[in-house]
């Protein structure tokens, strides 16, 4: 088939899909097609949501085209079941071996366990080139995360590197089940919100033996973990054998005084983390000093957030004394806590002497 026949072909799929589904939904489509890019984005809105029957549209036009996307986003739609993406697209057997789809985010739709199924399954292949996989904000339920921990299991060499499944209606069993079996070549993980009604806080200890023997994980999210100042210490401690973690995401969780003084202890003693999110926990002003105190010789963070955390001017004053001597933080976040005048007059002369 000449080149010219199949450009006219793919045309045609890509107006009928226009045609049947709408302008907007087209848009992501026609620039495909015009630059030959090899990324497709297609955000859901409320006037346009695709559903399973326009998906299979859409991936019937991208297995027509001689296009083959590396990276597909369809975020907030209707989508129940992956199995067109790994029928038309992963196991496309025009696809070349040397472009497969290594990114698929399917953020916010309504994928359930069945519906999964066929992406997660992938994940075990030896041949299957996926390397991110965002399912977050779909009811996959603890049985997915089950399935994706035997998946990781069988394949002795996943090219999966990047893992998201945050609010997922993940349970305990499932948490202790993904942090048990995602030891191979993972690089980052987001495992936010699962559902968790104890407060013992077993999984923490989990994601601790996570942190001390993995040799790539370089951003972990644990937000709504329920994660306490016990969990927090246990997780700055397996820190210190880590040699790979540049992020940490512990933002809305229940740490308060003792466990930001151990994640400081970690500041002090390591100087690899770049970005440290703490924000909606409840560090208050004890917290806060001695995370001024690690600023004060901490050279490798970049990104500090400790918004709403319960922190008056003592703690606040203390941050803004610390930064006098702190060169390399670049962005400190700490809107929601406790600002009084003197607080507010130290760190407005503070951004005056660092303005240019």
């Amino acid at each position: 088939m000449s080149e010219e026949k199949s450009d006219e072909e793919i045309l045609a799929v890509v107006e009928g899909f226009a045609d049947l589904y709408g302008r907007d939904s087209i848009e992501a489509l026609e620039t495909l097609y015009d630059s030959r890019l090899t990324a497709l984005s297609i955000y859901g809105s409320k006037d346009f949501r695709l559903d399973d029957a326009s998906l299979a549209t859409l991936m019937g036009a991208l297995a027509t085209s001689a296009i083959h996307v590396g990276s597909v986003i369809l975020k907030h739609h209707r989508i129940t079941s992956t199995a067109v993406i790994v029928d038309k697209i992963i196991k496309d057997e025009n696809r070349l071996a040397s472009a497969p789809l290594r990114y698929l985010d399917l953020e916010n739709n309504d994928i359930d366990f069945e519906g999964a199924i066929p992406i997660i399954d992938c994940i075990g292949e030896m041949d299957s080139g996926l390397e991110t996989l965002n399912l977050s904000c779909n009811p996959l339920s603890t049985d997915a995360a089950l399935r994706i921990s035997d998946s990781v299991s069988v394949n002795k060499m996943p090219k999966l590197r990047h893992l998201l499944v945050a609010n997922c209606d993940f349970s305990l069993k499932a948490v202790i089940a993904l942090t048990t079996s995602l030891d191979k070549n993972l690089e980052a993980l987001v495992l936010d919100r699962p559902i968790i009604s104890t407060n013992e806080e077993e999984h923490t200890d989990h994601f601790s033996r996570l942190l001390s023997a993995h040799s790539t994980l370089t951003e972990v999210s644990l937000r709504y973990n329920k994660i306490f100042d016990r969990g927090a210490t246990s997780i700055a401690q397996s820190l210190t054998m880590n040699q790979s973690l540049i992020l940490l995401n512990l933002e809305c969780n229940n740490i308060s005084v003792a466990g930001a003084e151990a994640l400081a202890s970690y500041l002090i003693k390591v100087d690899r983390l770049a970005t440290l999110l703490l924000a909606y926990n409840n560090i208050q002003d004890e917290g806060a000093i001695a995370i001024a105190q690690a600023l004060e010789k901490n050279t490798s963070l970049r990104d500090l957030s400790l918004k709403t955390n319960k922190i008056g001017p003592k703690g606040l004053v203390a941050i803004a004394d610390a930064m006098e001597q702190n060169n390399t933080l670049q962005n400190l976040t700490l809107f929601g806590n406790e600002f009084n005048d003197p607080a507010c007059k130290r760190f407005g002369r503070l951004i005056e002497e660092r303005s240019p």
